[in-house]
Order: structure tokens, then sequence, then C-alpha cells
């Protein structure tokens, strides 16, 4: 028998998955940072493949039904600047800083976002009604 804290509990922990996406920009020798500066091989922003999304319009996952967003998309501030940026010399660099600096050409944030998938939780919800 659960209780109904139990089944509140198990609802509630149910598996959420974070989304992330980046947004990339760089700049012109002193200039300032932006999109228009991108080669055509890099874009405003990328999925966590590197492959080019928009953010305002990232799909749900599609192979199974019941995927709804249960937050807005926020920075991820960890280890960065005030406004959630990384700097470097360039992408594929291993050596990233909070701050810019002149020698610094690209910069990136992170913006993450959780779903789940309701309909696993009103399954989990009704297999744990029909025990009791």
């Amino acid at each position: 028998q659960f209780t109904a804290q139990q089944k509140a509990d198990a609802i509630r922990f149910q598996p959420i998955v974070i989304e992330e996406v980046w947004e990339n920009q760089r700049r012109m020798l002193l200039g300032s940072y932006g999109t228009k500066q991108l080669n055509k091989k890099e874009f405003p922003f990328t999925d966590c493949r590197g492959n080019p999304c928009d953010k305002d319009t990232y799909p749900l996952p599609t192979d199974e039904p019941g995927w709804g967003w249960v937050s807005d998309w926020a920075l991820d501030l960890q280890g960065t600047g005030p406004e959630g940026w990384r700097y470097s010399f360039k992408f594929s660099s291993n050596d990233w800083n909070k701050t810019s600096s002149a020698h610094h050409m690209v910069r990136y944030r992170r913006w993450v976002r959780q779903r789940k998938n309701q309909s696993k939780v009103m399954q989990y919800a009704t297999l744990l009604e029909q025990q009791q």
C-alpha cells in the first residue's frame, strides 16, 4: 500500500530531461560581438550535437507521445560572467574564460529548458492507484 504522500512523490520525481542550446557569436578585430560575423559553418544557435537550431521553435521529441515543456529557456550561469557568456579565440578551443579580453574573437552561452513525459507520469499514477 502506498500513502498519498508516496504517490505524490512518485509522480513529482518522474525524470526530467534537460535540453541544451548554445548561442554563438563572433566579433571582428576590436569590434562588437554579433551573429552577422559568423562564418558559413557557424550558426547563431546550435544543439548539443553542433547542428543549427532555433531556440524559439526547438521541438519536443516525436518518437513517443506525451512530452511537454515544464520550464522556459534559462541561461546557465555556472562558471560564466553575469550574462552567461564564455569567451575564447576560436570555437574549437578548450580554453574558455568568463571575461572577455582583446584576443577573444568568439563567445557562447548555454540555454537550458526542462521537459517531462506527462503521459508516463499519468501511467505511473494509474499503476500506483491499481496497486491499492
